[in-house]
């Protein structure tokens, strides 16, 4: 919005200030815009304003993640001109070095900003200094010295125990509990991800995996079963939605003897990118004979066709339409509209135009008004299984409720010629649109069909004015 208001009030010729230069600044660094952040710093310059810590910060924030190299020469300008960094500053060019791969970097930066009077540790920066730590290690690194790195990290943590009392960090506590295993102290680590989980946060589906292969070996202790099960669920939804990671910490919770509650199940489905994952733990469900959430069932839907198993989806939705459940009592119709688009898509994937048909009457018949990608589904399942005429017409009342049809949808009904929709137009007794027109005239002129093109603007100047309309109807 920021960065709206800006190109519109320099497009009206007014001259923006340093509050308004810091606001749009702000804006460029919470969503990554580093060439407008960049053009701003560079805007200001030219204005005769120098810039403040705060926008060389946003700045810097801005172009951190994806040019690391301007947000290091942003930090050096700035520095060059006595400007004091912000903790913003730091965690930038933080994460500048760390994309670069520069990891004694990141920690230098890290202990420039402790030296800074007054500079206020934030959890990022905790966090990039401790992944900086493990970013040095090497594949060959022995034991003690991956124990000596897990220290350095562990005392950083304790560093930020001391500064942020009152609420835990998931991504620190997770390093630390990895930091810990590695350390032969895994009961400690489980203390600390115990922290983060009533906390509220879910720590990392790795920091918990770490730590439960820890406990095989660890020399602080034992974990009690309701522990370790808490970790493998909290493993789970760490590592969602890589659903691969997900389903495999699954697998081991059930081969370790542990049950996992039916929701851990669901989230799988509903939130894994992996279709393969979702449609396998979905059948898991059923095997347990657990009743899936309807919005478990559709997203399955979804996961089959992805899989081109049209059969499937097609038989979920007709358990849910059975059931009762394509639209329970109290759910948005955004579910209903979902299962729809999920039964068109695997209609469309069999050449199924009577069922897509079906499909279309059944959310109608419960409620839902069609939307353009409802239409845009059945029209191309319609398509899919030969039958032009329905598509035809729900192409026509695609148009009759102010949706505009696509470029596919009017492929699909073999329509994408202007002079052919002028042509169907007539065949249903419509009176064409005037913009349908238009484009038909211009075709017929580029085919240099000039019969054609009087006819047609014939039909457009009836279109206008209305006379002998009734040949239309």
């Amino acid at each position: 919005m920021a960065v709206q208001t800006y190109g519109r009030m320099k497009r009206a010729g007014f001259q923006a200030d340093e509050q308004v230069y810091d606001a749009v600044l702000r804006a460029c660094a919470a969503g990554g815009l580093w060439k407008r952040a960049i053009f701003i710093i560079n805007a200001m310059i030219q204005a005769g304003l120098t810039p403040s810590a705060s926008a060389y910060s946003s700045a810097i924030a801005a172009c951190s993640e994806k040019q690391g190299r301007r947000s290091i020469a942003l930090f050096a300008e700035m520095l060059s001109k006595d400007l004091s960094p912000t903790p913003a500053a730091f965690v930038g060019v933080m994460t500048a070095h760390e994309k670069e791969g520069s990891f004694d970097m990141v920690l230098k930066t890290f202990d420039d900003m402790k030296a800074q009077p007054g500079c206020r540790l934030t959890y990022a920066a905790f966090a990039a200094a401790m992944r900086a730590h493990a970013g040095l290690q090497q594949p060959d690194d022995s034991d003690t010295l991956r124990r000596g790195t897990a220290r350095k990290q562990l005392t950083l943590f304790d560093q930020m125990l001391a500064r942020h009392r009152t609420q835990p960090s998931a991504e620190c506590h997770s390093l630390a509990a990895q930091a810990h295993a590695t350390c032969l102290e895994a009961v400690k680590g489980v203390k600390v991800l115990e922290q983060a989980l009533d906390g509220g946060l879910v720590p990392s589906g790795a920091a918990c995996e770490a730590v439960l292969a820890g406990l095989e070996n660890t020399r602080d202790g034992e974990a009690s079963e309701e522990q370790k099960k808490r970790l493998y669920e909290a493993g789970i939804e760490g590592y969602l939605p890589n659903g691969k990671d997900a389903w495999r910490l699954l697998n081991q919770m059930a081969q370790a003897g542990y049950t996992c509650r039916q929701g851990i199940y669901e989230r799988i489905v509903q939130e894994a990118t992996s279709a393969k994952v979702s449609t396998a733990v979905y059948e898991d469900l059923r095997r347990l004979d657990l009743e899936p959430e309807p919005e478990t069932e559709v997203a399955a839907m979804g996961a089959f066709v992805d899989q081109a198993a049209w059969a499937q989806a097609l038989e979920i939705f007709e358990d849910l339409r059975q059931l009762g459940k394509l639209a329970p009592k109290g759910r948005s119709l955004d579910l209903l509209e979902a299962a729809g688009l999920a039964a068109l898509k695997a209609c469309e994937t069999a050449g199924l135009a009577q069922e897509a048909l079906g499909v279309i009457e059944q959310v109608r018949f419960r409620g839902l008004v069609l939307g353009p990608r409802l239409f845009e589904a059945g029209i191309a399942a319609c398509a899919a299984g030969g039958q032009l005429e329905p598509a035809r017409l729900l192409l026509a009342k695609m148009k009759g409720a102010g949706y505009e049809p696509s470029d596919t949808a009017l492929e699909a009904c073999q329509l994408d010629s202007y002079i052919d929709q002028v042509e169907e137009a007539e065949r249903r007794g419509e009176l064409p649109e005037e913009k349908i027109l238009q484009r038909a005239i211009q075709e017929a002129k580029d085919a240099d069909d000039l019969e054609l093109a009087r006819d047609l603007t014939m039909k457009l100047r009836v279109a206008k004015t209305g006379v002998e309309e009734e040949r239309w109807k």
